[in-house]
C-alpha cells in the first residue's frame, strides 16, 4: 500500500514544486488525475511484460483474483456474465472454470477463450463429453459481459472467474471528482493499492504524464 499522501509529497519532491514560489502548485485533484494516469499506464505495461514472459511478476500479486464465483444469466444456451457485478473493477480474465451438467451427471471444465469463428469448426464446438465451454469477452475498451457457450445439450452449474483486478484510483480528498468515483462526502483519503517497494516506478510513469 502506498499511502496518498506519500504519493502527493513524492510527485512535488520530482518535479520540484514543493512550496514554490515561481510557479503555482498543482491542486490536489490535478495531482490525483495524474497519478492515477501513472498509475494505469504503470499497470497496463506490467501486464504486457507478463504476457510476453514466463515467469509470473510478482507486481501483479496483489490484483490476482482467484476463482470468484460469479452469477450468470441462461440466454437460450448462451451464459452471460455480467462483469460490473464482480466484487473488483475487472480487466482481464486469466482462467475460466466451470461446473456443467448434463443428465444428473456433472463434471469440472476449464473453459477456454473462443476467437472468431470458432464455433463453425467441429473441434471446437462446445461439447460435454470433451469438457469443451468457449467464452468471450464483449471486445471494446471497456468490456462489460462474459459469455460462455453450449450446445444447449448441456447446461453450466457454476462459474469460477479467476482475473486480474484494476489497481485502486488514488484519492487525496476534498473534492469531487470528475469520474464519479470520489466526491467531497467520500472518505477523507483512498490510498493506492499498489506495493510500496514500486513507488519510485509510479513517480517516473506519472512524470511521463506530465507537461512543465
Amino acid at each position: 500500500m502506498i499511502p496518498v499522501q506519500k504519493l502527493h509529497h513524492e510527485l512535488k519532491l520530482s518535479i520540484d514544486k514543493v512550496d514554490s514560489l515561481n510557479s503555482p502548485n498543482f491542486l490536489p485533484n490535478e495531482i490525483d488525475a495524474l497519478l492515477w494516469r501513472g498509475i494505469k499506464k504503470w499497470f497496463l505495461d506490467t501486464v504486457k511484460f507478463n504476457e510476453s514472459h514466463t515467469e509470473i511478476t510478482n507486481k501483479l500479486t496483489p490484483f490476482r483474483v482467484l476463482k470468484e464465483v460469479v452469477s450468470f444469466t441462461n440466454n437460450n444456451g448462451v451464459y452471460e456474465v455480467d462483469l460490473a457485478s464482480l466484487n473488483n473493477s475487472f480487466h482481464t480474465v486469466t482462467k475460466l472454470e466451470v461446473t456443467i451438467s448434463k443428465n444428473g451427471c456433472e463434471k469440472n471444465c476449464t473453459s477456454y477463450h473462443m476467437k472468431d469463428n470458432d464455433l463453425d469448426t467441429t473441434y471446437n464446438d462446445p461439447s460435454y463429453d470433451w469438457c469443451r465451454v468457449p467464452y468471450k469477452v464483449a471486445s471494446g475498451l471497456n468490456p462489460e459481459y462474459l459469455y460462455l457457450y453450449t450446445d444447449n445439450e448441456f447446461e453450466i452449474i457454476e462459474v469460477r472467474l479467476s482475473y486480474l483486478k484494476l489497481p485502486v484510483e488514488p484519492f487525496f480528498g476534498g473534492y469531487d471528482s470528475l469520474n464519479g468515483i470520489y466526491t467531497v462526502n467520500s472518505p477523507a483519503s483512498v490510498d493506492s493499492d499498489i506495493d510500496d517497494m514500486y513507488l519510485n516506478e509510479i513517480i517516473t510513469y506519472t512524470l511521463q504524464e506530465i507537461r512543465i
